[in-house]
């Protein structure tokens, strides 16, 4: 049976970029880097604008103990007190993706019980409406605060008894967002977008899976139309660059949903979109991630 060797270990973020040169002097190609929010962030910024966690978690593959060993030695060597909890692992030859998928737990947010292949439907409150993700290559789990806060605002809208013609799902990722709006006002017309093609597929996908009538295209900028609503989860400054050509495709008195943002960011992304013309109607805020309704 063909095995790899896994090293795993967690290190501070700002020995990140060191770490990134050391791996690419070694020729180490089969790394994964993640934040490990668990530890909370720091006070620094990305280039995205959003606060840089403390630590990242680290995974190394490696084809043998002897390179694993090798490895392992120069790390300590190089890092020292800045490396924590390393650990090894023999892992079989197996399909990640796949795995993933089994790993995926099940998220209920505002009457909706988003799963996947590998989760029985079963688990769910009766009154919940299941919807059926497969997000392994796009965003949009459902498991971000972000997505949360949306869903929430989705709910917020429902109860102010509004109907939608045409919805505008941008950046839809999986479509998540797009598909719990349609399960809420199910003959509205639904559009996604989105600048990766993946993502594109995995939402045509997740629409036939889910019964919705929605079509999907890839592109980057917002298209032409009326819109009565427009979801849209990115970035901070995506949401600002965009902001005017929203406001030209959505009709009087129709309304948007933003998030991506933390709260520190949260001043400038406001105050864009009320000197563009918008009127803020709600605000919701999880874990320092907030998600905001405005009205044209």
């Amino acid at each position: 049976m063909f095995l790899m060797i896994s090293i795993k270990f967690r290190i501070n973020h700002r020995a990140l970029d060191r770490l990134e040169s050391f791996l690419d002097e070694c020729e180490v190609t089969n790394a994964s880097i993640f934040e490990a929010e668990d530890f909370g962030f720091s006070k620094d910024i990305d280039n995205n604008g959003f606060q840089i966690a403390n630590y990242f978690n680290i995974e190394i593959l490696q084809k043998t103990k002897i390179e694993a060993m090798a490895l392992t030695n120069k790390l300590r060597k190089e890092f020292s007190n800045l490396i924590r909890d390393m650990k090894f692992a023999e892992l079989e030859d197996k399909d990640w993706i796949d795995l993933y998928k089994k790993e995926f737990q099940p998220v209920m947010c505002g009457g909706f019980y988003l799963y996947n292949e590998a989760i029985d439907i079963e688990q769910q409150n009766q009154s919940d409406i299941p919807i059926k993700l497969n997000s392994a290559l796009a965003f949009g789990s459902g498991h971000h605060q972000t997505t949360k806060g949306c869903i929430q605002n989705l709910r917020y809208l429902e109860g102010l008894g509004i109907q939608f013609k045409d919805i505008l799902d941008m950046g839809c990722g999986t479509g998540v967002l797009g598909i719990c709006a349609l399960k809420i006002w199910p003959k509205s017309m639904l559009l996604g977008v989105d600048i990766d093609s993946d993502a594109i597929r995995i939402t045509k996908q997740n629409f036939i899976d889910n019964d919705i009538k929605g079509n999907a295209i890839t592109s980057g900028d917002v298209p032409n139309g009326s819109f009565g609503l427009i979801l849209c989860n990115i970035l901070k400054q995506p949401l600002i660059d965009m902001c005017k050509s929203f406001f030209d495709n959505i009709s009087d008195g129709g309304h948007i949903i933003i998030s991506g943002f933390i709260t520190s960011q949260e001043e400038v992304v406001v105050r864009k979109y009320i000197e563009t013309g918008f009127v803020m109607l709600n605000r919701i805020e999880i874990e320092d991630w907030v998600s905001i309704v405005f009205k044209k």
